[in-house]
């Protein structure tokens, strides 16, 4: 899950807005009281009453605007929780991860896998640092996940540098915050709900097991540096000292930039494929899908999104593009230039309200267009 904040905090601030619908509601009806009151006869009077009335309309208006505002975050919060006990957190795979606890509960989500000991050495953790070297778990943090990826893929060695193994068995990462360095310290005891490290399978005799293809044979294992810079992206974005998993279940990718490089990162809305080429030249891109019920909450968003294949709310690497008549890595051809997403489920995919959804996708522009609406980036070497 990409967008919005903690349902809890949600609610609240829709309750505020209730509030504040409430107190113009009153001012309205005292400044009509008041002007009835007013005893003044002649045309300078008419007038007056009618820019009155015009301006009790207008606090009318506001207070029927904060009332529709608070009813979609309350609408936001009651689907964010409805999409949390989703058969797609069944699959281990999903934008919105299960109600979060403290993590020094051994079960971090509510029948999250407990945390086991993670003793590889540094290489092995460092092993298959790319974009396809990461699995997201059950956490909602493909915001996060969809940044490191394109990191990763772009700069392996960026995210060895940030990365160490200390002497008493724990890890440090070093992030950022406002552009200055902070090294962030975690245990390594991680759940296999966590986000998981994808790894070649290897022989008795430690060679790499391949398919008929010749491709190498994957697996999914817990720990690794996808898991560490998760578990570090809990310290970085805890609250008041309390390093819970539920902070990092909502945000978007360009939050996720900062918090990995000292760069400023840019989020826009709708960008045409130029744009994005434009600034995938420069450094990582991410993109986050719309969500079907998006237009009855806020109606200037389409909400059109193919919700055969996108995950909704979901943030994606972007991996680059497919240029009109050439085959993309899974054999399919297009007559227009395509846009590759990866997903952080994995180049596998996963299951979403009973429907498969791909690892990766080719989208044309128009296809885009119809599904995605944000753009995060920043820029960086590599």
């Amino acid at each position: 899950m990409f967008l919005g904040a903690v349902t809890g905090t949600m609610r609240d601030h829709a309750a505020v807005l209730r509030r504040g619908a409430v107190g113009i509601d009153e001012l309205s009806r005292s400044v009509g009281t008041a002007v009835e009151a007013v005893e003044w006869i002649g045309s300078d009077r008419e007038r007056f009453g009618e820019r009155a009335v015009a301006a009790v309309d207008l606090l009318v208006d506001c207070a029927r605007q904060l009332e529709t505002l608070a009813d979609g975050l309350a609408a936001e919060a009651d689907q964010q929780d409805a999409a949390s006990e989703h058969d797609a957190a069944v699959t281990g795979r999903a934008s919105h991860g299960s109600e979060a606890r403290d993590q020094d509960d051994p079960s971090i989500l509510p029948d999250m896998a407990e945390p086991e000991p993670y003793d590889a050495a540094e290489g092995d953790a460092e092993e298959n640092i790319g974009s396809r070297g990461v699995e997201q778990g059950r956490i909602g943090d493909c915001w996060f996940l969809a940044a490191l990826m394109g990191i990763a893929e772009r700069d392996p060695d960026y995210i060895r540098e940030h990365l160490w193994k200390n002497g008493d068995g724990s890890w440090t990462v070093r992030m950022y915050k406002d552009g200055e360095p902070v090294e962030i310290i975690v245990d390594s005891e991680f759940s296999a709900d966590a986000a998981n490290h994808r790894v070649p399978v290897r022989d008795e005799n430690g060679e790499v097991m391949l398919d008929d293809d010749g491709v190498p044979i994957m697996e999914s294992v817990s720990g690794g540096w996808p898991a560490i810079y998760e578990k570090a992206a809990v310290e970085h974005r805890s609250r008041y000292g309390d390093p819970d998993y539920e902070h990092i279940e909502t945000g978007w990718g360009d939050e996720g930039y900062e918090m990995l490089t000292p760069n400023g990162s840019e989020k826009t809305g709708e960008a045409s494929f130029e744009e994005i080429q434009e600034r995938l030249d420069r450094g990582p891109v991410s993109v986050a899908s719309e969500h079907p019920e998006d237009a009855k909450l806020y109606p200037w968003w389409e909400g059109a999104i193919d919700d055969s294949t996108v995950v909704p709310r979901h943030e994606y690497n972007v991996a680059g593009f497919v240029p009109a008549g050439e085959e993309a890595p899974d054999g399919s051809v297009s007559t227009e230039d395509r846009i590759h997403l990866e997903n952080p489920w994995g180049p596998d995919g996963g299951t979403y309200d009973g429907v498969e959804r791909s690892g990766d996708l080719y989208l044309t522009e128009t296809q885009y267009k119809d599904s995605f609406r944000n753009v995060s980036s920043v820029e960086m070497e590599g």
